[in-house]
């Protein structure tokens, strides 16, 4: 993971101070821990046994979360269209927990994630980060680099143009120098 931030700082000119990398087993250990979630589909699809329906608001346990995330072969925008639904979970656990921030981030829940959950934050700065905003919670926005695909030495990538890594490198600053 070290590599992989290095690789976004360089290619968007700017430092991380801190990341939490969440694997799909994780995503559902963290939706059973904070009791389920709801959220609405942006598409109608059907994935593992669960019919999703857009515009429709559904209450979603981990396995029914993973699922909602995983699916990218149905989704007219592939790969971003299954990056959105998994930060609209992402987003819904954060509204789920802000009432109590801090119930979840004890040595005990971090141990039952451990194996899917990545950072380099300790313990005791989440919990500060918790409790000294959570009432940012409800502003949270999310964005997405939109490339094109290529096909490079028999490898898949997905290409990035000078303006959108300028637009991104443009929002994170704002967004850093707006604090």
């Amino acid at each position: 993971s070290d590599t992989a931030i290095a690789a976004v700082e360089k290619l968007l000119d700017i430092k991380l101070d801190g990341y939490i990398l969440v694997n799909m087993g994780g995503l559902k250990k963290l939706v059973n821990a904070v009791g389920g979630v709801s959220v609405t589909s942006p598409i109608s699809f059907s994935e593992g046994g669960y019919t999703f329906t857009k515009g429709k608001t559904e209450t979603m346990d981990g396995a029914k979360a993973l699922e909602f995330s995983r699916m990218r072969h149905e989704d007219p925008r592939g790969d971003y269209g299954r990056q959105e639904r998994q930060q609209l979970i992402v987003k819904a656990i954060l509204q789920k927990a802000k009432s109590q921030p801090t119930s979840l981030l004890n040595t005990n829940f971090l141990d039952a994630v451990s194996d899917n959950v990545r950072t380099n934050i300790s313990l005791s700065s989440l919990k500060n980060l918790a409790s000294k905003y959570k009432s940012a919670i409800g502003n949270i926005s999310s964005d997405q680099m939109q490339g094109s695909s290529a096909m490079i030495d028999g490898q898949s990538y997905e290409v990035m143009s000078t303006s959108e890594i300028n637009r991104v490198h443009s929002e994170i600053n704002d967004a850093i120098n707006a604090q």
